[in-house]
């Protein structure tokens, strides 16, 4: 959220210098022409016109599909310790029962 709030900062100082003024700025639906969310440049900060603007994103942005991360193989390494362990393991239990 601070990100945007940022950007609608650096957009309107950017506006103000240009000559034109930006008064506010409607996220509209390309497809139905609906207009989901508007954020007015100026004035006090409204953290539920952000807020809007995010969940109109959720709606309308399909969901990312998430990959999991490869496990890499354990170092090698770790398996000639574990190996080392399991032999003496097995030496213990062979030397219990004799």
């Amino acid at each position: 959220m601070k990100r945007i709030k940022q950007r609608l900062i650096t957009l309107e100082q950017a506006s103000t210098s240009g000559g034109q003024r930006i008064t506010r700025i409607e996220l509209v639906n390309a497809m139905t022409g609906k207009v989901g969310a508007v954020i007015h440049i100026g004035g006090p900060e409204s953290d539920a016109e952000v807020l809007q603007v995010l969940t109109y994103k959720h709606e309308t942005d399909p969901p990312r599909k998430h990959t999991p991360a490869k496990l890499a193989p354990p170092p090698q390494r770790a398996r000639d310790l574990r190996d080392m362990l399991y032999s003496r393991q097995k030496t213990r239990e062979r030397v219990q029962i004799s």
